[in-house]
């Protein structure tokens, strides 16, 4: 049964994280360019911690984390949930500079927290029956049909991808405000 409800939790986190690459690429890096702009600093942070949770919730649901290790999944759950209700608090007070929240990026939103929050549960009741075995970590990929097979690697790569940028970003922010604190 976990293989079935992983799969379901796989796909789930995956419509929605390509809802979110749509998101992050014409809201956040097109229209907005939050990455660059100051008073986005902790909201990118919480862009930042997303595509990390994305990168390490697809990795997990191709491997096997079971006894002690699976408590991995419940941890990256809570972790993804406080990240994305920091961003919810935070985004408010960022975009009133911008003229607030458009309404498709807020709709977007809305289908990703649901989409997230469904996979997240299924991956908890799924993996249940990994919390009785032994202490094992092991790689064991999705088992989809068709041309589905080739979306958990396309999820990793695109998690990666999403990291990567935003990462890089967050350095550049960070060396620009200590060159900017050390002219004051």
């Amino acid at each position: 049964m976990a293989n079935a409800v992983m799969n379901v939790a796989f796909l789930l986190m995956f419509t929605g994280g390509m809802v979110g690459a749509i998101d992050q690429l014409y809201y956040h890096i097109y229209k907005f360019k939050l990455h660059k702009l100051q008073i986005a600093f902790w909201e990118h942070l919480t862009h930042v911690g997303k595509d990390l949770t994305y990168l390490l919730f697809f990795l997990l649901m191709n491997t096997q984390a079971t006894g002690k290790w699976w408590w991995l999944y419940p941890f990256l759950a809570i972790v993804n949930f406080t990240n994305t209700m920091a961003d919810v608090m935070l985004e408010p007070r960022t975009r009133k500079t911008l003229g607030g929240i458009p309404a498709g990026e807020y709709r977007m939103h809305c289908l990703i927290f649901l989409m997230d929050g469904l996979a997240m549960g299924l991956v908890l009741w799924g993996a249940q029956e990994y919390r009785e075995l032994g202490d094992n970590l092991a790689w064991s990929p999705l088992h989809l049909p068709g041309l589905l097979a080739i979306t958990p690697a396309m999820g990793i790569l695109l998690a990666i991808g999403f990291f990567t940028h935003d990462f890089a970003y967050l350095l550049r922010r960070l060396a620009v405000r200590r060159v900017e604190r050390a002219f004051v």
